[in-house]
């Protein structure tokens, strides 16, 4: 067995998507939030571009889900969505700061409208039972792919909230007694659930078509992120 065969899913994904985890650290709406001179206003424009951002990306999931039921695999917990708990801190906020142009994100439909899209299809004519039933099931497998690939890049998040919720209440103290934490707690929880995600990634691929699948999730999440922080980033490849 190859070097490569050896190593496991989570390592290969890791290195397919460095530069696009990369690019997403590095955009200036999201540094700021470990920055010691962070306001309330950059705040909760952060929390806005993280709502539309999370709106698009759970969107797609649960397309996903829809058309595919079951696609969550044995063993990965439910996802828990972030887009309520945004929306509670942000409501909690919303008197204490001034909306600003300059630091709005674009709309959670133009995120949707921007997320890439699968390609069509190619028609087929008549086909056999047998063939219906193969493409069916390879639908599904390539579906679950990319659901895992969305989710490492959901989940994944979750593993360095703990650090910077503690930053950004000793820099802003008021979140606490505005009882407007409950995304970072929410965070907090669903480390467990990256936990038991990067379990299933502790294998290797089933083959490159698999590799690629979860590859093109995980490219498909961060794409949603930087369509709101990093309006610039280039297209998803097709």
């Amino acid at each position: 067995m190859t070097k490569t065969q050896d190593t496991s899913l989570h390592q290969r994904l890791k290195a397919n998507t460095r530069a696009w985890h990369s690019r997403l650290d590095s955009t200036p709406g999201l540094r700021q939030l470990i920055h010691p001179e962070l306001t309330l206003t950059q705040y909760v424009a952060a929390l806005r571009g993280l709502l539309e951002a999370h709106r698009a990306a759970e969107h797609q999931l649960q397309q996903l889900a829809n058309r595919h039921p079951g696609v969550c695999s044995d063993g990965l917990p439910a996802y828990r969505p972030r887009v309520p708990a945004l929306l509670s801190d942000l409501s909690r906020l919303a008197s204490k700061t001034i909306p600003t142009s300059t630091t709005a994100p674009i709309s959670a439909s133009s995120a949707i409208r921007s997320a890439p899209k699968p390609a069509p299809e190619p028609a087929q004519s008549q086909p056999s039972p047998t063939a219906s039933a193969l493409a069916s099931a390879h639908s599904v497998v390539q579906a679950q792919a990319r659901y895992l690939g969305m989710r490492y890049v959901l989940e994944g998040a979750t593993q360095g909230g703990k650090m910077i919720s503690a930053r950004v209440t000793a820099q802003l103290p008021q979140l606490l007694t505005e009882q407007a934490c409950a995304y970072w707690t929410l965070l907090d929880a669903a480390s467990a659930d990256w936990t038991a995600l990067a379990r299933s990634l502790a294998r290797p691929a089933e083959d490159d078509k698999e590799l690629a699948a979860i590859t093109a999730g995980a490219v498909q999440a961060y794409h949603c992120f930087l369509d709101v922080f990093d309006p610039s980033a280039p297209p998803k490849p097709s």
